[in-house]
């Protein structure tokens, strides 16, 4: 969304079907629930690369080489909200507190986790300035 330069879904589409099924095999090993919303997730990237921001604010915590799997559903999630809305105000900041818990889902600590979670609610009235900007 701000510009971030991760190059994971520019890989060609026969690395990419191996990386999601590793994606699925960590997932599956760290009991993730519903993983089929980080590979709708994962498969919209595929399909539309130059969305992907990854973690633009700080530095990625791979959750595979490469990727780091709650910032790609956080850019999802962004993907699909109307900001200029109170409801889209609420989603975004819903879709902030899920990174956070997936994050610990994946098994960074609680403490990283919801630090980016506090630090997204933190930048808020900044993103919405950039939005005014990038228009």
């Amino acid at each position: 969304m701000l510009g971030s330069k991760s190059n994971f879904f520019l890989q060609d589409r026969e690395t990419l079907a191996k990386k999601r099924h590793h994606l699925i095999m960590v997932l599956q090993d760290f009991n993730v629930p519903k993983i089929n919303k980080w590979t709708k997730a994962f498969d919209y990237f595929r399909n539309n690369p130059s969305r992907f921001d990854g973690a633009t604010i700080v530095k990625d915590l791979y959750t595979i080489n490469g990727l780091d799997a709650p910032a790609m559903n956080h850019d999802y999630a962004y993907i699909h909200l109307d900001f200029w809305t109170i409801k889209g105000l609420k989603k975004k900041l819903k879709a902030d507190f899920q990174y956070g818990k997936d994050q610990e889902k994946t098994g960074k600590g609680s403490i990283t986790a919801y630090t980016r979670t506090v630090l997204l609610w933190l930048s808020t009235p900044l993103f919405y300035i950039y939005l005014i900007f990038k228009r």
